[in-house]
């Protein structure tokens, strides 16, 4: 009788600490961490917006590298949005995913300075990029 007993006990435990599953939940846009990645996302486009309209220098690659940093970074936080969105970060790798997700932050935002540093030498030959550059 107790066997029995002891069986049930432990299997109620085992549906009781389930491990996370892949699923498409919003919730998390609502979080402040979602909203940040949707202004983030906001701020991307923008970036490749203003960047792609703006008026070329001749022989230089101020205009390209911006642009790269912006549809990387667009890459980058899509690809992290996904991530959460799906769940898959809860499901693969819980306890590091914080950090993962702050190193790619400080990545894009240090790229975004070298790149407005790059945009800013720019200026001083044309005073369209010195906007950018701030």
């Amino acid at each position: 009788m107790t066997i029995i007993l002891r069986l049930k006990v432990i299997s109620t435990m085992d549906n009781d600490t389930r491990s996370p599953r892949l699923t498409c939940s919003l919730k998390y846009l609502r979080t402040i961490p979602g909203i940040l990645k949707i202004v983030q996302f906001v701020c991307d486009v923008i970036c490749i917006i203003l960047g792609g309209v703006a008026p070329s220098l001749t022989f230089t690659g101020h205009k390209g590298f911006f642009l790269f940093v912006a549809v990387l970074a667009i890459v980058i936080t899509t690809f992290l949005i996904l991530l959460a969105v799906i769940n898959l970060q809860a499901v693969c790798i819980p306890e590091r995913w914080p950090l993962i997700e702050m190193f790619c932050c400080c990545i894009i935002a240090l790229l975004y300075c070298i790149a407005s540093i790059v945009v800013a030498t720019a200026a001083k030959t044309n005073g369209v990029y010195g906007a950018a550059a701030v």
